[in-house]
């Protein structure tokens, strides 16, 4: 499944951009970027219901796709320490999720 796919996410972004700016200015600031998207006023309009729905279920295949990180520290052939960017980010897409869904 290709996760850069050219996604309407508003107006002005779309996913690639999004992705773009995430390696651009490292993954903090990205999840700032996010963040701050998600609360803007534009999205708790209902015509923008899909519009959250599509993000939601971006974030969620990101999730899916970063799962491999839990198994390995369970297992033990990583440390939380190896993948603290990771976790960090994944904190960050869970967040986003439940502001989205609270707006929807």
């Amino acid at each position: 499944m290709c996760l850069t796919a050219p996604l309407r996410l508003t107006g002005l972004f779309t996913l690639r951009r999004w992705q773009r700016l995430g390696r651009s200015f490292g993954s903090g600031l990205h999840a700032t970027l996010h963040s701050h998207r998600s609360l803007h006023p534009r999205f708790a309009s209902p015509k923008n219901a899909k519009q959250n729905a599509e993000r939601i279920r971006y974030l969620k295949r990101l999730l899916a796709n970063t799962d491999y990180i839990a198994v390995k520290i369970a297992e033990g052939a990583a440390t939380a320490a190896d993948y603290a960017d990771k976790i960090a980010q994944r904190q960050a897409w869970r967040e986003e999720i439940q502001q989205l869904e609270t707006i929807s």
